[in-house]
């Protein structure tokens, strides 16, 4: 794991974000508006990962399309941690031995 790319990502999750995570918003006919990853497209339809669940939108609702350049990961991760949780936090990124996720 390289502990500089998490951290960097952590610190400041809209430094550098690669084109598998821009955010789009698309702004639909009816008035809703979308907001996601786009995982998928084609002539017809564009295929959007939101933070919920995955929409496919056909392409005659989409009134705009805007792509961000903000993260979906929220500034801020590391303000409500003490220094101390922080500290640990990083030691814990930089432990081979990591807590298994499938355990209850």
């Amino acid at each position: 794991m390289n502990l500089d790319y998490v951290l960097s990502n952590v610190v400041d999750p809209g430094a550098v974000v690669t084109k598998d995570f821009l955010v789009t918003r698309f702004l639909l006919g009816d008035g809703r508006v979308v907001a996601g990853i786009v995982a998928a497209e084609n002539e017809a339809t564009v295929t959007v990962q939101t933070a919920q669940d995955r929409q496919t939108i056909p392409r005659g609702d989409i009134e705009s399309r805007v792509a961000s350049r903000a993260s979906l990961m929220p500034d801020g991760l590391l303000q409500p941690l003490a220094e101390q949780e922080v500290v640990d936090l990083v030691a814990y990124l930089r432990s081979a031995a990591q807590v298994d996720a499938t355990a209850p």
